[in-house]
């Protein structure tokens, strides 16, 4: 085997080992391709290292979408407007806080935001997932790691709230 001339070598590692303790203690879904990550350390060819990074970043943006795909759930965005609107976090609806959109669809929610003026950014927060609906876009989003470390390639999942379509940035 020849040695690996990655010059992002010790990053991948610590990338391995970091997936490897989260697997350890939970079923975490980006963490979930160490395989592909070892598959790019342990390549003897360059060739084999080039299909190794596009298995791995193919990889990181369906396991992104996977939660993402999680995030379009309207109870979830209900508590959370609910609770940064009164300020109490604990996650359930009351009837003080219902304001009629209890049994709102994500489409209804959405317009009842728009209508009120409600939005939420958390990606301006530098959240690794959640979601964007404002005046303009109504989206689930989640961050895909990298392989060359968390800052390296900044890609994201966005799920479309009103369409269901999944996009890679």
């Amino acid at each position: 085997m020849t040695t690996n001339r990655l010059a992002d070598l010790p990053t991948l590692n610590k990338e391995i080992a970091d997936c490897r303790q989260i697997q350890q203690w939970a079923t975490a879904t980006r963490s979930q391709w160490i395989d592909e990550l070892e598959a790019i350390r342990d390549a003897a060819t360059d060739e084999e290292q080039a299909e190794a990074i596009a298995a791995a970043e193919a990889e990181a943006v369906r396991l992104a979408t996977k939660v993402a795909r999680r995030l379009v759930d309207a109870n979830d965005i209900r508590n959370y407007i609910c609770g940064d609107l009164t300020g109490d976090l604990t996650g359930d609806l009351t009837d003080e806080q219902d304001d009629g959109i209890r049994h709102l669809t994500i489409a209804d929610l959405v317009e009842w935001m728009r209508a009120n003026a409600i939005s939420i950014d958390q990606a301006t927060n530098g959240a690794r997932d959640g979601w964007v609906i404002n005046a303009t876009e109504a989206i689930a989003f989640a961050s895909c790691r990298s392989w060359r470390g968390p800052e390296a390639d900044g890609r994201w999942v966005e799920i479309d709230l009103l369409t269901g379509e999944a996009v890679s940035k």
